[in-house]
């Protein structure tokens, strides 16, 4: 299979073929068990109980990365550019100064979410039941912004296959296994109580992952300034603020609006659907410590050939995947249960649609934050999160689920849409799998007065 994606691609795009291999391995083996978690959890709690994991996960995801205080994509790019360039001890001053602080507004995170718990559920929610499992997948707030942060810095040193096992493969085998043995008898508890576990187990492990790397032990760390990195991360927090609100606004304004069912439906649908653009997220892992190490040396055509191969490889294999969800999305959303299957099959379809047009933009937001444009990334965030909670709140009182989706599919167009733009407005590189060539004939000359660096 991988011979064959490298001669329809092309012999340049090897190396990139084969260094997402490993990723896409440990990728694909999350997804299924994070799959087979999701049919377990469904088929056990139903369309209620799974919505009210869901509602008690998303609010932990959000204080998670408002705790990493937006130093994920930080960490990945200076760590990468000081590896590269083999100055340990400035990597090793990096890492922890960006720990401390992650500890800190994590730590912070945690408590405000713990006490916050009642007002949540019953005000915000109108979900008393949730009071409990929310104060309970709180503790999972610090273990999971620590092993994400030490997931991004393995990435960093080229650690891929390493850097997925921490991010995905691990808490979902951990969570699943642990929800089969003794989770399903408490219900929500149970699943909330899983991915503790699992989150928690991981943390340890990505951390002694990180120190059996060659250059920690012993070495005198560089002093690298809280200030600077927080700085450098503060237009990436509000991004990757936008961005988790994005993926979670459904969730929030079905929970507000409509009921947990329709969260649970909408929640199943949505991890189904994400299944198109597992290929894309393997792929980026790789790719972008290279885009950031291609802009830095001014390497134009290096840069331009691993976008393009990046958004080639994950739009082929995307495809299939997007064809058979949306030509038979009954006969997946019934995998999670008969609650899911007549409700979901339309959710499935829109949400599908968005995938694809996420994988078809190639990889856009990776490109525009390793090339130092953290304040387009940004301004495209923002635009899109503006539309799709906009929207989302003015169709789910009347579609419910599906009108999430849509709202989900306007937010995503937006977003990509102006990405690529910019990217080549700003970078000039067209990130789209098809159509470079002609795009780069038809504004040759302007690219040649303005050039990659401009």
């Amino acid at each position: 299979m991988k011979r064959f994606i490298i001669k329809r691609l092309g012999p340049r795009y090897s190396e990139l073929v084969r260094g997402a291999s490993s990723a896409l391995i440990a990728k694909v083996l999350g997804a299924g068990l994070g799959f087979a978690f999701n049919v377990v959890v469904a088929r056990s709690l139903g369309p209620e109980g799974t919505g009210l994991y869901f509602l008690a996960l998303a609010c932990v995801a959000v204080l998670s990365l408002l705790g990493r205080l937006g130093l994920d994509n930080t960490l990945l790019r200076e760590v990468a550019a000081r590896a590269d360039a083999e100055h340990w001890s400035e990597v090793v001053g990096t890492y922890r100064t960006g720990i401390k602080l992650a500890l800190g507004g994590s730590l912070l995170c945690f408590v405000l979410l713990f006490l916050s718990a009642p007002y949540v559920a019953r005000g915000i929610f109108d979900e008393p039941s949730l009071v409990g499992p929310l104060r309970a997948m709180s503790f999972a707030v610090v273990p999971l912004s620590l092993l994400m942060l030490n997931g991004e810095c393995l990435k960093a040193l080229k650690r891929v296959f390493e850097s997925q096992l921490v991010q995905s493969t691990l808490i979902q085998a951990i969570s699943v296994t642990v929800f089969l043995i003794v989770g399903r008898r408490f219900g929500v508890y149970g699943a909330v109580l899983s991915y503790l576990a699992a989150v928690s187990v991981t943390s340890l492990i990505s951390w002694g992952l990180w120190r059996r790397q060659h250059f920690v032990s012993g070495l005198r760390a560089t002093h690298v300034s809280s200030t600077a990195l927080l700085i450098m991360s503060a237009p990436l927090l509000y991004a990757g603020l936008l961005n988790l609100m994005s993926g979670w606004t459904a969730s929030f304004v079905l929970g507000a609006f409509s009921t947990a069912t329709d969260v649970g439906i909408y929640n199943v649908a949505f991890r189904a659907a994400w299944l198109i653009s597992l290929v894309l997220v393997a792929v980026n892992a790789v790719a972008a410590p290279k885009f950031a190490a291609f802009y830095r040396d001014g390497k134009e055509e290096e840069l331009k050939q691993a976008v393009t191969g990046a958004a080639r490889l994950a739009f082929v294999v995307a495809l299939p995947i997007f064809l058979v969800m949306f030509a038979a999305p009954a006969l997946v959303m019934g995998i999670f249960g008969s609650g899911f299957a007549t409700s979901g099959s339309t959710v499935l379809k829109i949400l599908a649609v968005s995938q694809i047009v996420n994988v078809g933009a190639g990889p856009v937001m990776y490109l525009l934050m390793m090339s130092g444009h953290q304040k387009v990334v940004l301004r495209c965030v923002l635009t899109s999160t503006v539309v799709l909670v906009v929207s989302t709140v003015l169709l789910v009182p009347f579609f419910g689920a599906s009108g999430a989706a849509v709202g989900s599919l306007t937010g995503v167009a937006v977003q990509n849409f102006l990405a690529a733009f910019y990217a080549w407005d700003r970078v000039a590189v067209w990130s789209l799998p098809f159509g470079g060539r002609m795009v780069t004939r038809l504004t040759e000359s302007e690219v040649a007065k303005g050039g990659i660096l401009r």
